[in-house]
């Protein structure tokens, strides 16, 4: 993920989840997650695995989507919207 993440976005650090947009009209982007960091999230909180992943990919697919949480009205939003859709698809919302 550190490798990833200074090839594309040219940061020196490592993160739980990438998502980079794409602008070639046929998709939205790519969202790739840290299976092993999910797994040790998971274990250190007692989550499942599942939960952990199913939270990052739908944070990367509202980046992709154009949400931030740079500040914490934007982030409450952002939050509400994840929230709703990990309903949705029967899953938890976790905070890793």
């Amino acid at each position: 993920m550190a490798n990833m993440n200074y090839a594309v976005k040219k940061r020196r650090a490592s993160t739980d989840v990438l998502s980079y947009p794409r602008a070639d009209g046929e998709h939205l982007g790519d969202v790739f997650v840290a299976p092993s960091y999910a797994l040790k999230i998971a274990r250190e909180k007692k989550y499942r695995v599942k939960d952990v992943v199913l939270r990052w990919v739908v944070h990367g697919i509202f980046h992709i989507l154009g949400y931030d949480h740079a500040d914490p009205l934007d982030a409450r939003v952002m939050e509400t919207k994840e929230r709703e859709v990990i309903g949705h698809v029967g899953g938890v919302f976790v905070t890793p």
